[in-house]
């Protein structure tokens, strides 16, 4: 498996708790990390798929592409991969913050929040743009652009705010190597609780 999908102290950590329970079966703990390492999964696939779509517009744009069908699908594949990965990366961070439920060490709370405001931010966007864009403080309208980058843009308007407009942006990759950094960090976290607790060899 290419490495973009992989976390190594992620899986360091999964080893860690799966090692304990061996014997006696899984654990809630570790099917909860292993569903985490799934859905960052997830997010990578979404995201190479919207950059190999990227990929097939430099240069040209439309006229990379045999038919306008094709390059509107493709373009479509653009915008579609962006929206579900802010869906599977909200998943981790629901999964994280079940891992990290009533633990009050200073050094993990300092983790956390050090990306609260960008979690915060991923939480909302994916709420207007991915989970929510029907409702009246959220409704999505056209898609206003998109870059090489792979960032896309959606403008949404909030009814319950005299139709007040704001521009969304999905900043995909960016967001994916922010939450990389992230659960590598708690993974690193709790790796050192567990061998200082648990004698864990390295």
């Amino acid at each position: 498996m290419n490495t973009d999908y992989e976390i190594d102290e992620l899986d360091r950590f999964i080893d860690i708790v799966r090692s304990f329970y061996e014997k006696d079966g899984f654990n809630a703990l570790y099917i909860k990390l292993f569903s985490l390492r799934d859905y960052f999964r997830y997010s990578v696939s979404e995201i190479r798929t919207q950059e190999e779509n990227l990929e097939l517009m430099k240069n040209g744009e439309h006229n990379n592409f045999a038919t306008n069908e094709e390059y509107q699908e493709s373009e479509m594949r653009i915008f579609s991969c962006a929206i579900s990965s802010y869906g599977h990366m909200r998943t981790c961070l629901h999964f994280v913050r079940m891992i990290c439920k009533e633990k009050d060490d200073p050094q993990l709370l300092a983790i956390r929040e050090k990306y609260k405001k960008w979690a915060e931010n991923l939480v909302d966007k994916r709420d207007r743009i991915q989970a929510h864009p029907h409702e009246e403080w959220a409704i999505a309208g056209e898609v206003s652009g998109r870059n090489s980058n792979g960032e896309v843009y959606f403008n949404t308007r909030d009814f319950t705010k005299s139709s007040k407009s704001r521009k969304i942006t999905l900043t995909p990759r960016k967001d994916l190597e922010i939450l990389r950094s992230y659960l590598k960090e708690i993974s690193i976290y709790f790796i050192n609780v567990l061998s200082q607790n648990h004698q864990v060899k390295s």
